[in-house]
């Protein structure tokens, strides 16, 4: 093969490896700006009403599962007054 042949096939392939690296490049840029942005509108709702309303919506959760639940237990056999199963009991 000729100097100027392998040159120019060394300059083609140093061409597309840059353009290669140049994509990726852009579409790392752009997830990252995605991710960046995401991150921006989450830190915008980060205000001390937001953190009282994630935690009474958790309460509220939380009892709808308990009530959930002892209507399951007494669905399966009849609730007992716990002044009446605890009368033996002493302090």
């Amino acid at each position: 093969m000729e100097l100027d042949t392998t040159l120019n096939l060394i300059t083609t392939v140093t061409v597309i490896a840059g353009v290669t690296f140049a994509v990726f490049e852009v579409l790392h840029m752009s997830a990252r700006r995605r991710q960046n942005a995401a991150l921006a509108l989450l830190q915008s709702y980060e205000t001390p009403e937001f953190a009282k309303a994630i935690v009474v919506t958790s309460s509220i959760e939380w009892f709808q599962w308990l009530a959930e639940r002892i209507s399951e237990r007494e669905s399966s056999h009849a609730p007992i007054p716990a002044h009446i199963v605890h009368r033996s009991w002493r302090p």
